[in-house]
């Protein structure tokens, strides 16, 4: 009676898993955990992903309270840079009209720098000041502003200040 391959290879398969299993032991059952992790590994990842997303939220929510601390300062600040920083716009009437003293001595009137022009904004810095149209810098009057040059008036005078001498 002779076997064909097929009922050789029924045969010998149980024979060849066995020694299959025995020499690839460890790698066969990391293959299969892999696939099939144990309930203690399964936990410690999915409580390894809750933890790291604890701690995202954690970190979002620092930095949306600093946000929200920022924000609680915000109507100081601006208090602060409209009263110190920015330009404001006196009503005629508040406005003290500085007339030259005339005296035995030729008054000299102050030195005004110009530092800056914002021609689009109608702004400039002038003696580390900033203007516009109409305000009042050191006794003169802001007149007119252009690209590089700022015209104020001085008493009756009237001067032109330019950016680059």
């Amino acid at each position: 009676m002779y076997l064909t391959a097929k009922q050789i290879l029924h045969l010998a398969l149980p024979f060849l898993f066995t020694l299959m299993i025995y020499f690839f032991d460890d790698s066969i059952v990391a293959k299969i955990r892999y696939f099939f992790p144990t309930y203690s590994e399964y936990t410690n990842k999915t409580l390894d992903k809750k933890a790291e997303i604890y701690l995202q939220i954690e970190s979002k929510e620092k930095v949306y309270k600093e946000i929200r601390e920022k924000m609680a300062l915000r109507p100081q600040s601006t208090d602060w840079i409209v009263s110190k920083v920015l330009y404001k716009k006196l009503k005629r009437e508040d406005r003290q009209e500085v007339a030259p003293k005339v005296e035995n001595k030729k008054v000299r009137p102050p030195v005004w720098r110009l530092e800056a022009v914002f021609a689009k904004e109608k702004v400039a810095i002038i003696n580390g000041k900033f203007v516009s149209i109409g305000s009042m810098i050191d006794q003169a009057q802001v007149v007119e502003i252009k690209k590089e040059t700022v015209c104020i008036e001085f008493g009756k005078e009237r001067r032109c200040l330019h950016l680059f001498h």
